[in-house]
């Protein structure tokens, strides 16, 4: 039984795939430090299925603790980790960066490091669509700029790309970027429009509209989200000096 280390387990699309890989038949192990940026109650609620499996260890801790994770990786060995943890929200990005920072970039450094250090067989790192900013490019492709991110979100993500690169690069770690798109379903984030909206509609209310009703986003379904993580878990790259991007 492979060991998997999911980071940030206990959120939207974290829950989902923890969900997925024990139904796969592995061991997860889920890290989470369940800070406030929405109610406590829906994280905790998402992780309360898996706490009773065997299979399944939940570690309330913090990727930006260093130290915390190298014990962690010395302690389980896990043969594969889905990065997944992350300050997510765009538009709080512009008003205080500094969170996104020390969450993105420091918290993707530690995990990268302590995969180094414990011989991690392969990682997926999920990063965003927000790299390619406010490109008119369609469809985007993993061959398009995405030198011009709008937010410092966006800018954390694409730094932690370099830095994957940077670390297969040095130290031959499989790292497989994932570009994860506007994600909709099960365990749906309440401050993401598609709760808003679903929430709104269902207590008879208005739904809020920006962009004056002329915006247009592309939203994937997580399970797709979830199939497409645990396929790049499945099968890695070829060690060849190069991060994979998709």
């Amino acid at each position: 039984m492979k060991t998997v280390l999911v980071t940030g387990a206990a959120g939207f699309v974290g829950s989902n795939l923890t969900e997925a890989l024990l139904e796969r038949g592995y061991r997860v192990v889920g890290v989470d430090n369940f800070d406030d940026t929405y109610a406590l109650e829906f994280k905790e609620e998402q992780i309360a299925p898996f706490l009773h499996n065997s299979n399944f260890e939940l570690v309330r801790a913090d990727i930006r603790e260093k130290a915390a994770m190298i014990a962690l990786f010395e302690r389980v060995r896990p043969e594969m980790v889905a990065h997944l943890a992350a300050k997510a929200d765009t538009r709080a990005a512009v008003l205080d960066p500094y969170p996104y920072i020390d969450n993105n970039i420091v918290g993707s450094l530690n995990i990268f490091e302590a995969s180094k250090q414990t011989g991690v067989q392969n990682i997926v790192n999920v990063s965003s669509s927000s790299v390619y900013g406010n490109s008119t490019e369609a469809p985007w492709q993993e061959s398009a700029a995405a030198d011009r991110a709008i937010s410092p979100y966006g800018a954390t993500k694409r730094a932690v790309e370099i830095l994957a690169h940077a670390y297969h690069h040095n130290f031959n770690l499989n790292i497989t970027c994932l570009r994860y798109f506007n994600a909709y379903g099960e365990n749906n984030r309440p401050n993401m429009v598609p709760y808003k909206w679903v929430s709104a509609i269902l207590r008879g209310e208005e739904i809020e509209l920006s962009g004056a009703g002329t915006r247009k986003r592309d939203y994937t379904y997580v399970g797709d989200t979830v199939r497409a993580t645990v396929a790049a878990l499945e099968k890695p790259r070829i060690r060849n000096h190069k991060c994979r991007q998709q």
